[in-house]
Protein backbone atom coordinates (compact mmCIF):
# COMPACT_ATOMS: atom_id res chain seq x y z
CA UNK A 1 0.00 0.00 0.00
CA UNK A 2 0.94 3.37 -0.56
CA UNK A 3 -0.59 5.48 1.30
CA UNK A 4 -2.96 4.10 4.31
CA UNK A 5 -5.46 5.70 6.96
CA UNK A 6 -5.29 3.49 10.18
CA UNK A 7 -8.31 3.52 12.55
CA UNK A 8 -8.45 7.33 12.32
CA UNK A 9 -10.46 9.62 14.31
CA UNK A 10 -11.16 13.48 13.60
CA UNK A 11 -12.93 15.29 15.88
CA UNK A 12 -13.83 19.21 16.13
CA UNK A 13 -15.41 21.19 19.23
CA UNK A 14 -18.57 22.48 18.10
CA UNK A 15 -20.99 23.36 20.33
CA UNK A 16 -24.31 20.96 20.39
CA UNK A 17 -26.83 20.59 23.17
CA UNK A 18 -25.77 17.12 23.54
CA UNK A 19 -22.24 17.18 23.14
CA UNK A 20 -18.91 19.95 22.43
CA UNK A 21 -17.56 17.25 20.00
CA UNK A 22 -18.26 16.72 16.69
CA UNK A 23 -16.95 13.67 15.31
CA UNK A 24 -16.21 14.07 11.22
CA UNK A 25 -14.39 11.29 10.45
CA UNK A 26 -14.60 7.82 13.32
CA UNK A 27 -12.60 4.66 13.06
CA UNK A 28 -11.40 4.85 9.33
CA UNK A 29 -9.38 2.64 7.52
CA UNK A 30 -8.60 3.02 3.71
CA UNK A 31 -5.87 1.73 1.93
CA UNK A 32 -4.96 2.72 -1.28
CA UNK A 33 -3.05 0.74 -3.62
CA UNK A 34 -0.29 1.69 -6.51
CA UNK A 35 -2.43 1.40 -10.09
CA UNK A 36 -5.38 1.54 -8.86
CA UNK A 37 -8.27 4.49 -9.06
CA UNK A 38 -10.16 4.63 -5.43
CA UNK A 39 -13.30 6.34 -5.48
CA UNK A 40 -15.17 7.58 -1.98
CA UNK A 41 -18.71 8.97 -2.40
CA UNK A 42 -21.14 9.99 0.03
CA UNK A 43 -23.69 12.83 0.83
CA UNK A 44 -22.10 16.82 1.26
CA UNK A 45 -20.92 16.80 5.03
CA UNK A 46 -20.33 13.19 5.25
CA UNK A 47 -16.51 13.61 6.17
CA UNK A 48 -15.27 12.83 2.31
CA UNK A 49 -12.97 15.84 2.62
CA UNK A 50 -11.83 15.75 6.31
CA UNK A 51 -10.69 12.08 5.13
CA UNK A 52 -8.56 13.81 2.01
CA UNK A 53 -7.00 16.42 4.26
CA UNK A 54 -6.16 13.74 7.10
CA UNK A 55 -4.57 11.61 4.06
CA UNK A 56 -2.70 14.88 2.50
CA UNK A 57 -0.91 15.48 5.69
CA UNK A 58 -3.17 18.62 6.00
CA UNK A 59 -5.09 17.78 8.77
CA UNK A 60 -3.87 15.94 11.38
CA UNK A 61 -6.21 13.03 13.05
CA UNK A 62 -7.15 13.45 16.96
CA UNK A 63 -6.37 9.45 16.45
CA UNK A 64 -5.23 6.84 14.44
CA UNK A 65 -2.06 7.10 11.98
CA UNK A 66 -1.41 8.08 8.54
CA UNK A 67 1.18 5.85 7.03
CA UNK A 68 2.76 7.04 3.82
CA UNK A 69 5.08 4.20 2.21
CA UNK A 70 5.20 2.92 5.21
CA UNK A 71 6.33 6.33 7.38
CA UNK A 72 3.91 7.62 10.04
CA UNK A 73 3.04 11.08 8.02
CA UNK A 74 1.94 12.97 11.46
CA UNK A 75 5.16 11.07 13.52
CA UNK A 76 7.77 14.02 11.33
CA UNK A 77 8.86 16.74 12.09
CA UNK A 78 7.27 19.35 10.22
CA UNK A 79 9.96 20.01 7.85
CA UNK A 80 10.77 16.23 6.97
CA UNK A 81 6.29 15.94 6.45
CA UNK A 82 6.32 18.97 3.98
CA UNK A 83 9.22 17.87 1.59
CA UNK A 84 7.66 14.03 1.79
CA UNK A 85 3.98 15.27 1.28
CA UNK A 86 5.50 17.88 -1.70
CA UNK A 87 7.24 14.99 -3.26
CA UNK A 88 4.88 11.97 -2.82
CA UNK A 89 1.18 13.50 -2.42
CA UNK A 90 0.00 15.33 -5.36
CA UNK A 91 -3.92 17.28 -4.56
CA UNK A 92 -6.43 18.37 -6.75
CA UNK A 93 -8.44 20.38 -4.02
CA UNK A 94 -12.19 21.77 -4.65
CA UNK A 95 -12.69 24.82 -6.28
CA UNK A 96 -10.34 27.19 -7.84
CA UNK A 97 -6.76 27.27 -6.31
CA UNK A 98 -4.52 28.89 -8.66
CA UNK A 99 -2.16 31.64 -7.99
CA UNK A 100 -3.41 34.71 -9.65
CA UNK A 101 0.09 36.43 -10.10
CA UNK A 102 1.46 33.24 -11.82
CA UNK A 103 1.12 32.04 -15.12
CA UNK A 104 -0.85 28.26 -16.28
CA UNK A 105 3.04 26.59 -16.63
CA UNK A 106 4.13 28.57 -13.05
CA UNK A 107 1.49 26.98 -11.29
CA UNK A 108 1.94 23.97 -12.40
CA UNK A 109 5.84 23.95 -11.98
CA UNK A 110 5.19 24.99 -8.18
CA UNK A 111 5.61 22.01 -6.12
CA UNK A 112 9.15 21.46 -7.67
CA UNK A 113 9.57 25.32 -7.08
CA UNK A 114 8.76 24.68 -3.56
CA UNK A 115 10.73 22.25 -2.62
CA UNK A 116 14.15 20.95 -4.88
CA UNK A 117 15.78 18.54 -2.53
CA UNK A 118 15.64 15.16 -3.84
CA UNK A 119 13.57 16.52 -6.80
CA UNK A 120 14.10 16.04 -10.54
CA UNK A 121 16.04 18.75 -12.23
CA UNK A 122 14.62 21.55 -14.20
CA UNK A 123 14.82 20.57 -17.56
CA UNK A 124 13.13 16.94 -16.36
CA UNK A 125 10.49 19.21 -14.43
CA UNK A 126 9.94 21.56 -17.61
CA UNK A 127 9.52 18.38 -20.28
CA UNK A 128 7.00 16.79 -17.92
CA UNK A 129 4.72 20.04 -17.25
CA UNK A 130 5.31 19.73 -21.10
CA UNK A 131 3.79 16.43 -21.79
CA UNK A 132 1.09 17.02 -19.19
CA UNK A 133 -0.23 20.26 -21.23
CA UNK A 134 -0.16 18.65 -23.83
CA UNK A 135 -2.66 15.40 -22.69
CA UNK A 136 -4.76 17.61 -20.77
CA UNK A 137 -4.74 20.01 -23.93
CA UNK A 138 -3.97 23.46 -22.31
CA UNK A 139 -0.59 23.78 -24.17
CA UNK A 140 -1.61 27.04 -25.76
CA UNK A 141 -2.50 28.42 -22.34
CA UNK A 142 0.69 27.68 -20.76
CA UNK A 143 1.85 31.71 -20.87
CA UNK A 144 -1.99 32.80 -20.23
CA UNK A 145 -2.87 34.19 -16.58
CA UNK A 146 -5.82 31.91 -14.20
CA UNK A 147 -8.11 34.65 -15.10
CA UNK A 148 -8.34 34.13 -18.37
CA UNK A 149 -9.49 30.63 -17.84
CA UNK A 150 -12.46 28.52 -18.35
CA UNK A 151 -13.57 26.28 -15.21
CA UNK A 152 -12.59 23.42 -16.83
CA UNK A 153 -9.13 24.41 -17.98
CA UNK A 154 -8.25 25.74 -14.37
CA UNK A 155 -9.55 22.00 -12.93
CA UNK A 156 -7.19 20.88 -15.70
CA UNK A 157 -4.26 22.65 -14.65
CA UNK A 158 -4.94 21.52 -11.26
CA UNK A 159 -4.24 17.93 -11.75
CA UNK A 160 -1.32 18.98 -14.16
CA UNK A 161 -0.03 20.68 -11.15
CA UNK A 162 -0.57 17.80 -8.82
CA UNK A 163 0.96 15.48 -11.29
CA UNK A 164 4.61 16.96 -12.12
CA UNK A 165 6.58 15.56 -9.30
CA UNK A 166 5.11 12.06 -10.54
CA UNK A 167 4.07 11.32 -6.76
CA UNK A 168 3.09 7.59 -5.38
CA UNK A 169 -0.52 9.27 -4.68
CA UNK A 170 -2.72 11.62 -5.90
CA UNK A 171 -5.81 12.69 -3.75
CA UNK A 172 -8.64 15.02 -5.82
CA UNK A 173 -11.25 16.43 -3.96
CA UNK A 174 -14.44 17.00 -6.49
CA UNK A 175 -12.34 17.69 -9.34
CA UNK A 176 -15.39 17.26 -11.52
CA UNK A 177 -17.81 19.72 -9.89
CA UNK A 178 -19.22 22.14 -11.64
CA UNK A 179 -17.81 21.39 -15.50
CA UNK A 180 -19.59 20.44 -18.36
CA UNK A 181 -19.81 16.94 -19.98
CA UNK A 182 -16.77 17.24 -21.86
CA UNK A 183 -14.25 18.75 -19.72
CA UNK A 184 -15.67 15.48 -16.69
CA UNK A 185 -14.71 13.35 -19.17
CA UNK A 186 -11.02 14.65 -19.77
CA UNK A 187 -10.41 15.14 -16.32
CA UNK A 188 -12.09 11.85 -15.41
CA UNK A 189 -9.70 10.03 -17.92
CA UNK A 190 -6.83 11.73 -16.88
CA UNK A 191 -6.76 10.25 -13.74
CA UNK A 192 -7.95 6.90 -14.76
CA UNK A 193 -4.52 7.35 -16.29
CA UNK A 194 -2.17 8.14 -14.34
CA UNK A 195 -3.76 5.63 -11.69
CA UNK A 196 -2.98 2.54 -14.90
CA UNK A 197 0.99 4.35 -15.63
CA UNK A 198 1.40 3.52 -11.45
CA UNK A 199 -0.18 6.12 -8.93
CA UNK A 200 -2.72 5.44 -6.36
CA UNK A 201 -5.48 7.93 -7.26
CA UNK A 202 -8.33 8.51 -5.07
CA UNK A 203 -11.11 10.31 -6.07
CA UNK A 204 -13.44 11.82 -3.94
CA UNK A 205 -17.21 12.82 -5.29
CA UNK A 206 -20.90 12.56 -4.74
CA UNK A 207 -20.62 12.26 -8.67
CA UNK A 208 -22.42 8.71 -9.29
CA UNK A 209 -21.46 9.06 -13.37
CA UNK A 210 -17.59 9.17 -11.96
CA UNK A 211 -17.53 5.78 -10.26
CA UNK A 212 -17.42 3.55 -13.24
CA UNK A 213 -13.80 4.77 -13.91
CA UNK A 214 -12.97 3.54 -10.12
CA UNK A 215 -10.99 0.13 -9.07
CA UNK A 216 -12.77 0.23 -6.03
CA UNK A 217 -15.66 2.15 -4.59
CA UNK A 218 -16.37 3.38 -0.82
CA UNK A 219 -19.17 5.37 0.51
CA UNK A 220 -18.91 6.96 3.76
CA UNK A 221 -21.36 6.10 6.27
CA UNK A 222 -21.87 6.96 9.90
CA UNK A 223 -17.52 8.51 9.43
CA UNK A 224 -16.26 5.49 7.80
CA UNK A 225 -15.83 4.34 4.75
CA UNK A 226 -17.06 1.02 3.60
CA UNK A 227 -16.49 -1.06 0.45
CA UNK A 228 -19.94 -0.07 -1.60
CA UNK A 229 -20.01 -3.63 -2.62
CA UNK A 230 -20.89 -4.68 1.18
CA UNK A 231 -23.66 -2.50 0.59
CA UNK A 232 -27.76 -2.85 0.24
Amino acid sequence: MVLEANNVTKEFLRKRADSNVFCAVKDADLALEEGKLTALAGRSGSGKSTLLHMLAGLLKPSSGRILLKGQDLYGLDDRTQSALRNKEIGIVPQGQSALQALTVRENIVMPFSLCRTGAPDDREITERAEALMKRLGITDLADAMPRELSGGELRRMAIARAAVMKPGVILADEPTADLDDENTKIVLDMLKELSREGTAVLLVTHERDALPYADEVYRMQDGKPLPEKDKN
